[in-house]
């Protein structure tokens, strides 16, 4: 999937894998242990958090809801147990919205955000859930024609060239 950023997270959103133009979305991992991957506890790390924005404050409690739902369909997971005891020790904010017991199991989104090489972008992003391991594989899709598509272009050519 060379056009579009793609990568792969499990139940509790570790980062499993990525492909070359996810890392201009979740930067480059591999120079991170594996324990340093995890999604939401980069939310709850991030300055952006501090004030959100409406859309992003709903992609970060419908993640909590949906950590949650991980934690009831696999009680006494030790990694997801982990991260949570971690979370409600450091993060107020994840405190309180883990508080709420809110669970929903997380589908697809539309997002925009503000890249700092191409600019603007508006994709869906897509969740294909893979029920046997409850690895989720994340797709930013834009749609055909639209400047993110051309975007998604030229950040793929610009890689492809640096590999080359």
């Amino acid at each position: 999937m060379p056009l579009v950023p793609a990568y792969i997270v499990d139940a509790k959103y570790d980062v499993l894998a990525w492909n070359v133009l996810a890392v201009h979305f979740i930067g480059d991992l591999s120079a991170y242990p594996e324990r340093d991957r995890n999604m939401i506890r980069w939310m709850f790390r991030s300055d952006r958090l501090r004030e959100p924005g409406a859309e992003s404050l709903r992609f970060v409690r419908a993640t909590v809801a949906d950590l949650r739902a991980a934690y009831g369909r696999y009680p006494g997971d030790a990694g997801i147990e982990s991260l949570v005891t971690e979370l409600l020790g450091t993060s107020p904010a994840f405190a309180r919205m883990w508080a709420e017991h809110d669970v929903q199991v997380r589908r697809g989104v539309r997002k925009t955000v503000v890249h700092p090489v191409a600019g603007p972008l508006e994709f869906e992003c897509q969740l294909l859930h893979i029920s046997d391991s409850d690895q989720r594989m994340i797709v930013y899709c834009a749609d055909p024609g639209s400047p993110t598509e051309a975007a998604f272009r030229a950040l793929a050519a610009e890689a492809a060239t640096r590999q080359a």
